[in-house]
């Protein structure tokens, strides 16, 4: 091929990943027409399965989980969502249309951001009955595997309650797809915690602090509650219960199934067809600061549905919990 086609195929190219960037700023989310008076707060951290791409075996059904997941939102003040992946734009917009009809401000970004080389954004989504003065984006460094493809970090955002300041930090660390954990995923999950971390201290130097999210570890694997608490957080799941299901073949060679073959089924004997191994784990965590938040009450709730075919609304457990500041 020509050198001048090569070079300018290379410049158009380079042109569309530019003004692709462009809209993707443009087109980053902030809804703020609302603020709730009030020095409790009841929050949800929910990974909702909303996925870029669809498994042909086992439909996930985005739309009907969608539609009664926004009924399940109402009860909240402040919901961080987990896996709400712009590629899924038609659910993501019934999501954002109903914040927008029902009291709830919202932030999120649709696109990865202008530096990125991801192809997804981080599917993190932050709604809030409190009005937002601040929010942003805190990219990982690094990422491995398929989560290369999504730009992974921690969106925050600033509400005030009884004239105190406090930042929720929303967060979905590097997923792996074999069990045991490998070391090398192992690794980029302690090296994303330790930035969680650092930008933790640069801010709670004059805010209280919230952490929530899915960091796709276990406690047992790694001590999460242990990590935050030597940092000033406490954990509101402090009996340790699971939050997720993982389905594992004993081979070394086999991907993680999780919950999905359940909440996915297409029919029953899918399900009965399935010979794996089962282990509960907590991955999905809550933190907040010990300084001025007290905890009154804390769950773990997994949300069942009605439907041919699903049994819950995710592959995941909700953490709930309310807090007086």
């Amino acid at each position: 091929m020509n050198i001048n086609i090569i070079y300018a195929i290379f410049i158009i190219l380079l042109l569309v990943v530019i003004v692709f960037k462009i809209i993707g700023v443009q087109f980053n989310k902030l809804y703020n027409d609302y603020d709730l008076k009030s020095n409790e707060i009841s929050m949800l951290s929910y990974n909702v399965f909303l996925i870029p791409f669809s498994n042909m075996k086992y439909s996930t059904y985005d739309e009907d989980r969608t539609r009664q997941l926004i009924q399940y939102i109402k009860n909240y003040d402040i919901v961080c969502l987990q896996e709400v992946y712009s590629m899924n734009s038609a659910n993501v917009n019934t999501i954002l249309n109903f914040c927008e009809k029902n009291g709830y401000n919202y932030y999120y970004e649709q696109l990865p951001s202008f530096i990125s080389a991801s192809f997804i954004n981080s599917g993190l989504l932050t709604i809030s009955k409190f009005k937002i003065y601040d929010h942003g984006f805190i990219p990982f460094n690094n990422n491995i595997g398929y989560d290369q493809l999504a730009e992974k970090g921690v969106l925050y955002t600033q509400i005030k309650i009884n004239d105190k300041s406090v930042y929720i930090f929303n967060t979905h660390l590097q997923a792996f797809y074999k069990y045991p954990i490998p070391l090398e995923y192992k690794s980029v999950i302690r090296e994303e915690v330790n930035h969680i971390v650092n930008n933790l201290k640069k801010v709670s130097k004059d805010n209280l602090v919230v952490l929530s999210g899915d960091f796709n570890i276990d406690n047992a694997d790694l001590n999460m509650s242990g990590i935050m608490e030597k940092n000033g957080l406490n954990d509101v799941n402090t009996y340790n219960k699971n939050t997720t299901t993982l389905y594992y073949n004993n081979g070394s060679n086999d991907e993680i199934l999780e919950y999905k073959p359940v909440m996915c089924k297409r029919s029953q004997e899918d399900i009965q067809h399935i010979d794996h191994y089962k282990k509960d784990v907590k991955i999905d965590y809550t933190f907040y600061d010990k300084r001025d938040i007290k905890l009154v009450e804390s769950d773990v709730i997994d949300f069942e549905i009605k439907h041919p075919y699903l049994s819950h609304l995710s592959d995941h457990k909700a953490v709930y919990s309310k807090f007086v500041i």
